[in-house]
């Protein structure tokens, strides 16, 4: 290696000015911060055995190879004698920034490497000038001394190159990439529109405008543009929504993206069993008819619903949960944060509204004859309900008294007659609505009056309590839910052989509660929560069920422990 004579000034004064030019004018990447431009030969800091890049006073082989390949394709760079290149960022042209691409075959232009090992450093760097009874190169001696011109391909250490690099693919300047964040749809550069991740080589220090649709359509949702980046920079946003445009100057290899995020489309609903989606929901804080138009939420943000507690078709529904296609919600007012498109759906249960206008039309001295309003939900039944409170006496248990069909809006009770004070008996009637579909019942609510001593006590008249008996098969509970016993009422229009079991949701037998005949009229039978077996039943939603050969009934019993 040829050491140099020149003063320490005069090589800090073109280290300095080296290092400029490499920073400024040629490396895409270099600045004058880390261009290491190595005047004064390189060596790998961990590998001691490796060849120390040569150099000459002006020119060293890599700067020299590097700098006329690209002068030839219009660089400004002039002139060639005074540009280093040190050998490690001379192979970030191909390797990371793609100047030059890798060739087998030398042709003129190309530059020659001798790369051994490969992938180690550069030994020796040389231009391809044409062909004379051998491959021709113009090169600077790896020991100093003047440029070379015209020298056969071996004369460097009698040995072939690893390796040639093609010139540069387009006019010089710098690969530039323009995309959007999710790699698809279309961006404006200079005004015309491309397909994203379009690559342009743009020359040093040139200005370009950059632009985007603020929304665009891709892999199944909207995207909805937020700013321009500079990917080196990402937290130095070029331009911020609603500016979508963004004015550029190239001074390196660059990346630029526009940034979106995704748009959901969100739709809110309630679900009322066996109805469907109707009624009224609120969606941040506004009521909307179920179920809603989309709203459309920006990915990373929330979006809040609120399930309305309402009657529909004279059903009073309470909220139980929200849902989507995976996760459940226990909030009535639930905040959101989708992420991807969803429909949200508020679960109700629900009981009917109490029967109105209930009142008797019996005079004084006849037995009780109740009338009320039909109720207005067709899928109702009617339980017609009794107490007694005698004169002095204490308030009895509620006693099911019939069971009767949607239609009927009269019950006659000929075991108690009117009477206008309280003497003898006060006595209370409710009858209660039973929504069949899910087996709920209205909340008690009790008509109250005055009786007289019961009909039956008359042995003339007990032959009428036969026109008493039910039409109908019914079957009923009561309380429903339930804690520790519940009574469960039934009916039968004629004697007949009877069976009243629980079952589990899978089918399962849970306890059989009696089996055997029966004689037609009402009938109470009592549930405990005890399994076949002695055990405590679990909490949770079971199947009452009534057979004969004539009747198949079941409902839905909760039992709330």
């Amino acid at each position: 290696m040829k050491t140099s004579s020149h003063s320490l000034t005069f090589y800090l004064f073109k280290l300095f000015a080296t290092s400029f030019i490499i920073g400024n004018l040629l490396s895409p990447t270099f600045d004058f911060a880390f261009a290491q431009c190595n005047c004064l030969g390189y060596y790998e800091p961990n590998n001691l055995n490796a060849r120390i890049a040569h150099h000459h006073e002006t020119s060293i082989c890599v700067g020299y190879a590097f700098s006329s390949a690209i002068s030839n394709m219009g660089s400004p760079i002039e002139p060639r004698s005074t540009i280093f290149i040190d050998v490690l960022y001379a192979r970030k042209y191909w390797e990371e920034w793609g100047f030059f691409e890798i060739i087998s075959n030398p042709q003129t232009g190309c530059i020659a490497i001798w790369d051994n090992p490969p992938g180690n450093n550069i030994e020796h760097a040389a231009v391809i000038v044409g062909y004379d009874g051998g491959w021709r190169v113009n090169q600077v001696d790896g020991h100093g001394g003047p440029l070379e011109e015209g020298v056969l391909i071996t004369d460097w250490n009698d040995q072939m190159p690893n390796f040639y690099l093609s010139q540069i693919k387009s006019t010089y300047g710098y690969t530039v990439t323009v995309k959007t964040s999710f790699n698809e749809g279309k961006i404006k550069a200079d005004g015309i529109e491309y397909d994203s991740g379009r690559q342009f080589s743009w020359g040093k220090n040139s200005s370009h405008e950059l632009a985007v649709k603020r929304r665009q359509y891709a892999s199944s949702y909207w995207r909805v543009y937020r700013n321009w980046i500079d990917l080196q920079y990402p937290y130095n946003p070029l331009a911020i929504e609603p500016d979508s445009v963004a004015s550029i100057e190239i001074n390196m290899i660059k990346t630029f993206q526009a940034n979106f995020i995704r748009e959901f489309n969100i739709i809110f609903q309630n679900n009322f069993i066996c109805v469907g989606n109707p009624g009224t929901i609120k969606v941040s804080n506004a009521p909307y008819s179920s179920p809603t138009s989309e709203f459309y939420v920006l990915d990373g943000s929330t979006i809040i619903g609120e399930a309305i507690n309402q009657i529909y078709n004279s059903i009073s529904y309470t909220f139980s949960h929200w849902s989507d296609s995976v996760n459940t919600y226990p909030n009535r007012v639930q905040t959101f944060p989708p992420n991807g498109h969803k429909t949200y759906t508020a679960h109700f249960t629900g009981k009917p509204v109490r029967v109105q206008n209930l009142h008797n039309v019996a005079p004084i001295g006849s037995p009780i004859q109740l009338v009320w309003d039909e109720h207005p939900n067709s899928n109702c039944t009617y339980q017609i309900w009794r107490r007694v409170k005698e004169l002095y006496g204490t308030q009895g248990d509620p006693v099911l008294l019939a069971i009767k069909p949607h239609g009927t809006t009269s019950y006659t009770d000929i075991q108690y007659l009117r009477t206008s004070s309280y003497t003898e008996y006060l006595l209370s009637y409710d009858v209660r609505a039973y929504y069949t579909v899910e087996s709920a019942t209205a909340d008690p609510w009790w008509y109250t009056l005055y009786g007289g001593d019961p009909l039956w006590k008359d042995p003339a008249a007990r032959d009428s309590l036969s026109s008493q008996l039910p039409t109908t098969v019914g079957l009923a509970n009561y309380p429903n839910p339930f804690n520790s016993s519940t009574a469960i009422i039934y009916q039968l229009p004629q004697d007949a052989f009877v069976k009243i079991s629980i079952y589990d949701l899978r089918g399962c037998l849970v306890k059989t509660l009696l089996e055997g005949p029966r004689p037609a009229g009402v009938h109470t039978v009592r549930w405990n929560g005890v399994t076949e077996a002695g055990h405590s039943a679990a909490s949770g939603v079971y199947i009452l069920r009534l057979e004969s050969p004539d009747y198949n009934i079941a409902r839905k019993v909760l039992l709330a422990r």
